[in-house]
């Protein structure tokens, strides 16, 4: 497991709930961000006998499945190299990469102390995007967060996640971009699905 892992199942779990475009006030993206990054935590950190690390990584998928909003920070952290992906592309290359970051979340769940969460009042950059401080603790130390979160005409989403400072997005992007210097999109998504198959 690791701290990219957390933030990032974290920032797709803030996107989980998007507020209608409308009257809402700057406030609501803070409190939809604080119900989705709760229902995952909860369960994630699920102690009762039959839930199985199999059970909470499903669960947590069928959540972003149903809120159907958890898909813009990945297609962020693709940059442009998503729109070389046909449809069903997009939508298994969205399902293999939360996959992936779940089962590196969730390999050593047990093991784990449930971080407690914290935010701050949001910060208004624009007059559609917003920043929303947030501070997690673990056993043994605190790690500053935020999340920045965009209205779109779908509601508030969480475009990025950043943790001391570095963004989650820009730091996958980099990622992404050293496989395409010498592969392509094709090899991406085979390469994905035969690491998820391995677990």
């Amino acid at each position: 497991m690791t701290l990219r892992s957390i933030c990032f199942v974290l920032g797709l779990a803030g996107g989980l709930y998007a507020a209608r475009v409308g009257s809402e006030e700057v406030l609501a993206p803070e409190k939809k961000l604080k119900s989705g990054v709760s229902e995952i935590v909860e369960i994630l950190f699920d102690g009762s006998p039959d839930a199985s690390i199999e059970v909470k990584r499903d669960k947590i998928i069928a959540t972003l499945d149903a809120k159907l909003t958890s898909d813009y920070v990945i297609r962020r952290a693709l940059g442009d190299h998503w729109t070389e992906l046909s449809d069903d592309q997009q939508k298994e290359f969205i399902r293999l990469i939360t996959g992936l970051v779940l089962l590196a979340y969730t390999h050593k769940l047990n093991e784990e102390y449930k971080p407690a969460i914290s935010f701050d009042a949001p910060i208004e950059l624009t007059q559609f995007t917003v920043e929303i401080p947030s501070t997690m603790t673990t056993r043994n130390r605190q790690v500053p967060m935020a999340y920045r979160m965009a209205r779109l005409k779908s509601g508030w989403e969480v475009y990025d996640v950043y943790v001391r400072g570095i963004s989650l997005t820009q730091n996958y992007r980099s990622q992404f971009k050293a496989f395409f210097e010498t592969k392509n999109v094709a090899e991406l998504i085979s390469f994905l699905r035969q690491k998820l198959s391995n677990q």
